[in-house]
Parts: structure tokens; C-alpha cells; sequence
């Protein structure tokens, strides 16, 4: 049975001061130039600039769990899982449009993960897919997560500590498909993608994230 995620809208609240210092574990690459139009904001401008308080409100989040612990740990994975999960479908989309290839299937790496943990409590059911109105919206989202692995591998972790393979932290083409991404946004088909639709569903795939996080046992954070 799924968990229906239901009326997810926009991220309205911005971040707190005190979650703003809590950002230490982004959730997108804000470093990476992009090439900007000669009129007009970049299409990376925008997402970047109309999804901040969500990505902020989402740091604050993750970054209030503690990896060194196994609890959090777990949730981190788990929330992880429940959340790329219900946003495959989008995500595989984009990328074999704009590569001609299979997205990397970090669900599945995910999955590795947590079976290897000994004592790992059943996840909960999994998210029931949002309905999605620009599958390139979600890819930016996804893509500048894994970007963000890199500040968190650099975080003490229990599974690091204690051994145990880090195949979703580890992966190592993030940083390749968030530029591939942007810069399928910054070409003419990019540009011609409805603004609205592709904000509101970033701001959805973040959204989502909050979800799983709660369905985990995170609500607390």
C-alpha cells in the first residue's frame, strides 16, 4: 500500500536563522557557473533563486541528523530510498532524453545499503509517485543532491566507520549529470520549457523529501 503524498504545494516558510546555520548538507550545487543569457535571469538563476527557501528548509533538515549514529544513519538511508523512489519515473525520463541513457539507479544502491545493516527495521511503505508537471524540475532537484554527497562523505558516518560499503554516498557521476541537466536548460529546448511548471516541480521534488523524512520516524527533526 502506498503512502499517498498528498497536497504537497510550495515551500512558503523561509528558513529560520538558526536552520540557515544548520546548512551542512546541501542538497543542490550552488557553485557550478552557469552561462547566463544577455537578457533576462538563466534558467538556473531561477530554480536556484525560486527554490532557495525550499533547499534551505531541506538542509536544515538533514543536516540536524546525526550520521555517526546508527539511528540516524538509517533514517538517512531510508528517507533517502522513500524519496528517490517515488521520484524515479521523472528522473529516468529526463535523463534518457537529454543522454540517451539509464539514470543511475540509486534506489537500488540504496537498498544495498540498508540490507547490510544488521538490525535495520522494515521501511514503510513507499510514497505514492507525485504527479510530476516537468520531469526537469525533479532532475535538477535529484542531480544537486548528489552533489551534495560529496560535503556528506566528508561528515563521520557509522557506516564509514564501521565498514560497511557507502554504495549511494560513493557513486561518483553526480557532478557529470547536473551539468549535463543544466546545460540541456540552457539550450533552446530548455528555454522553451513552461518557467511555471518547472519551478513548481523542483519545489515539489523537495517536497517529497520532507515526505520521506517523515515517514521514517523523522518528524521530529
Amino acid at each position: 500500500r502506498h503512502i499517498r503524498i498528498s497536497d504537497i504545494g510550495p515551500v512558503t516558510s523561509q528558513a529560520s536563522a538558526a536552520e540557515r546555520a544548520a546548512r551542512t548538507m546541501p542538497l543542490s550545487a550552488a557553485t557550478i557557473p552557469s552561462q547566463k543569457p544577455q537578457s533576462g535571469r538563466s534558467i538556473r538563476d531561477l530554480l536556484r533563486e525560486e527554490t532557495r527557501d525550499a533547499h534551505d528548509a531541506i538542509d536544515a533538515r538533514y543536516g540536524a541528523l546525526d550520521l555517526a549514529s546508527i539511528e540516524d544513519y538509517r533514517t538517512f538511508l531510508g528517507a533517502q530510498l522513500l524519496a528517490w523512489t517515488a521520484l524515479d519515473r521523472p528522473w529516468s525520463r529526463q535523463l534518457h532524453r537529454i543522454a540517451g541513457r539509464q539514470a543511475p539507479d540509486y534506489a537500488a544502491l540504496l537498498r544495498a545499503d540498508l540490507a547490510e545493516l544488521a538490525g535495520s527495521d522494515p521501511l514503510p511503505a513507499d510514497l505514492a509517485p507525485p504527479a510530476v508537471m516537468s520531469d526537469a524540475g525533479v532532475a535538477y532537484v535529484l542531480a544537486g543532491s548528489r552533489i551534495g554527497m560529496v560535503t556528506i562523505r566528508r561528515r563521520p558516518n557509522w557506516g564509514a566507520h564501521h565498514g560497511y560499503a557507502q554504495r549511494f554516498l560513493v557513486e561518483p557521476s553526480g557532478g557529470h549529470l547536473f551539468r549535463l541537466i543544466v546545460a540541456d536548460l540552457e539550450r533552446e529546448h530548455g528555454r522553451a520549457v513552461d518557467r511555471t511548471s518547472l519551478v513548481a516541480s523542483a519545489r515539489l521534488a523537495f517536497g517529497v523529501f520532507h515526505t520521506a523524512l517523515d515517514a521514517v520516524g523523522g518528524s521530529r527533526r
